[in-house]
């Protein structure tokens, strides 16, 4: 498996200061060896890997992040007991990438109609939010599991209550939909 490690470094002088090393590694990285996770953008044309047939080409930072996020998630490869969570970060809090994402998230999940039963308060309401996420970041639809919910208030706290405890944050520390309208 062929990965690559992006490396921004920033310099002092004219221009943008910022510039991007590309590292292709032919085997598995351990998130254990990781220190931290940034975003950032597939080149619109190049890519080292598939070339010119690359599905992701031009991809933004942000969707690819809410893929990511919604599977690791979904999946708990990032809990509120794994050292992979500190990964998105910073003083005990999340950084602003990483919220700016989850509230993505929230946004694309309201987009479906709720006409179901379940609420919040509900014992399959965390694991209907884990299935969700685990849809949204595979890329498949999530419509029909949302729609279990009763309205889009509880969808949206289940999930939140889902995100905050994969980051071991108070729920009321986690940013919803409410925090960017």
């Amino acid at each position: 498996m062929v990965h690559f490690i992006l490396i921004d470094l920033l310099t002092s002088g004219t221009g943008t200061g910022i510039f991007t090393g590309e590292f292709m590694i032919d085997e598995d990285l351990s998130l254990r060896d990781c220190t931290g996770i940034r975003f950032c953008g597939h080149h619109p044309s190049l890519c080292r890997k598939d070339g010119g047939s690359c599905a992701e080409l031009g991809q933004r930072w942000d969707k690819a992040a809410v893929k990511l996020l919604s599977l690791a998630i979904g999946t708990k490869v990032i809990r509120s007991t794994s050292r992979n969570r500190k990964l998105f970060m910073e003083n005990d809090g999340l950084q602003s990438g990483t919220k700016r994402c989850l509230v993505d998230i929230l946004f694309k999940a309201r987009k479906c109609s709720c006409d179901g039963s379940v609420e919040a308060s509900d014992k399959a309401a965390l694991p209907l939010a884990a299935a969700i996420l685990d849809r949204l970041g595979r890329e498949q639809d999530i419509a029909a599991l949302a729609g279990l919910f009763k309205d889009g208030d509880n969808l949206e706290q289940s999930l939140r209550k889902r995100m905050a405890n994969a980051f071991d944050l108070d729920l009321s520390e986690f940013p919803g939909t409410e925090d960017e309208e």
